[in-house]
This record gives C-alpha cells, structure tokens and sequence, in this order.
C-alpha cells in the first residue's frame, strides 16, 4: 500500500491510498507423451535361463509457453530410468510394466504421462519324435499261479527327433 499526498501554498492537503499488487507471470503448465503402449517378445536363443528384452520408450513434452523442459523416465516403482526424451530400458522376464514420463519447465510445473509395456513369455515348440517301428509291444507275464512278478524284456528301436525352434536335443530310454 502506498499513500498519495498533495500540499497546496496554503498548508491544505489532501491523501489517498494506493492499492498495488504484483502477479506472478503466468505460466502454463507442460503437457507429457509416452508414446504409445508395446507388446514385445523374449527372442527364442535355446537357453530358458536367458529373458532379457531391450527396448526404447519414446516421449515428448510440450510447453505453450517456450519454457526449456527437462524430462525424467521413472519405473512403476518410481525407479528414475533415464532424464531425456527417449530411455533404452532392459527388463528381465515376461510381464506387464508401466513407465511414467515427466517434464519440468523453469517454473517446476509439471506435466506427465503413462505408458505400458507388455512382454509375451519366450515362444517354444515341443520336438517331434519320429520312430521307424511301432512303439507298441505287448508282453504276457507267464501263468505260474503267483499274482504279479516281473520278466526281463528286449526292446529295440530306431528314431530321430527334430525340433523347429533348433534347440539342443538330449535324449532318454
């Protein structure tokens, strides 16, 4: 508050109060992109043991107003990933996960925005056996008026296995 006060020659005076408040510069807030969602899958290498996926989440941040941004890439555990726009990430097995972008301009508005990454299990197909004889064979134990008992047996067989995936083949009788 201020006070006006005017003094004519003759010692008459005369005042008023003067309101003046001082707002801040307006300043909009920035606005955060993901990106869209992805569905990724773990490459098939032959070893179960290996479930890592690299990938690279891609965003944007825009502000009306022309304020620089800084960009922060967090987990769904609030893990900071990365402080640009784009954020390579490697995740290990199949799942759901969710990663948050968010901008700050000079003024620390902010702006954010959530994106989901959906990561499919390490495709596998069964092998495939393949025999050049039946398998089948039947075998009677003797009559010899005991129940149960047991023989001794000869089996003979030839067979390949192909697996479509290229995997190593271990095999068992």
């Amino acid at each position: 508050n201020y006070t006006f006060t005017c003094t004519d020659p003759y010692g008459a005076t005369a005042s008023d109060d003067v309101v003046v408040t001082v707002e801040p510069e307006p300043n909009a807030d920035p606005t955060a992109d993901a990106g869209e969602g992805q569905n990724l899958e773990i490459d098939h290498d032959g070893d179960p043991d290996t479930d890592s996926v690299t990938f690279t989440l891609t965003g944007s941040g825009f502000d009306e107003d022309g304020d620089e941004l800084s960009y922060s890439w967090t987990d769904s555990e609030d893990n900071e990933l990365c402080t640009t726009a784009s954020c390579d990430v490697t995740e290990n097995g199949a799942g759901e996960y969710s990663y948050t972008l968010t901008v700050n301009d000079t003024y620390d508005a902010i702006g954010s925005s959530s994106v989901s990454v959906s990561i499919d299990p390490e495709p596998n197909e069964d092998p495939e056996i393949v025999f050049s004889d039946t398998l089948v064979v039947d075998f009677v134990l003797p009559h010899d008026g005991v129940p149960g008992g047991c023989m001794d047996v000869e089996l003979s067989a030839c067979g390949a296995a192909n697996d479509t995936n290229g995997d190593d083949l271990e095999y068992y009788f």
